[in-house]
């Protein structure tokens, strides 16, 4: 496991992708990595698709618990719930998307 130290709440690695399309309609606006410290939690509700791979470590999204190799995916306007354990942080890397083909293509 990585060390703790290389999260960054504000400035996580990621790289935003301003006009790449894959399909009509069907646009990547970030993809990223971060290492999540023990015990944090985070709620959010946003307007884009992510989906989430785990690499390493243990937490929980929206009640269920994951660990490492668990993926889950967020919908828009949904209510994400994310809490690394307190005995684990929690590598992880996404894709964020939208578009109005991105729930066909789902």
């Amino acid at each position: 496991m990585k060390q703790i130290n290389n999260f960054d709440s504000d400035h996580p690695r990621r790289f935003r992708i301003a006009t790449a399309s894959l399909a009509t309609d069907l646009s990547v606006v970030e993809v990223g990595y971060n290492i999540v410290p023990a015990g944090m939690r985070q709620i959010m509700q946003r307007d884009v698709y992510i989906l989430h791979y785990v690499i390493g470590g243990k937490g929980i999204f929206n009640g269920v618990q994951f660990d490492k190799n668990y993926g889950f995916l967020v919908v828009p306007e949904s209510r994400e719930y994310m809490e690394a354990l307190p005995d684990s942080n929690y590598e992880i890397f996404w894709i964020m998307f939208r578009g109005a083909q991105a729930k066909e293509i789902l």
